[in-house]
């Protein structure tokens, strides 16, 4: 037998603020894997000049994504918060 009553919510359920921080967390982290990604495999690729556009077209879509990631994380967070 089980000691978790599985009706019960977990504390993630229960506390926004505490939801609040997962959410910052994951985004904080998906946020420094593709600054990771940009710093160690896409700059050390520019040659003077060479492939400009092709860094500038690299670094515009991974803000793209990671502002996609962001209002989708925010507001499932903002409907989770606003309906309790």
């Amino acid at each position: 037998m089980s000691n978790i009553d599985e009706n019960k919510p977990t504390s993630e359920q229960q506390d926004p603020a505490l939801l609040k921080r997962v959410a910052k967390k994951q985004f904080y982290f998906a946020a420094l894997a593709l600054l990771a990604i940009f710093l160690l495999f896409i700059v050390p690729n520019y040659n003077d000049g060479e492939n400009l556009y092709a860094i500038i077209t690299v670094g515009i879509s991974f803000l793209v994504l990671l502002g996609v990631y962001a209002k989708q994380i925010f507001s499932k967070l903002n409907e989770k918060t606003n309906t309790k």
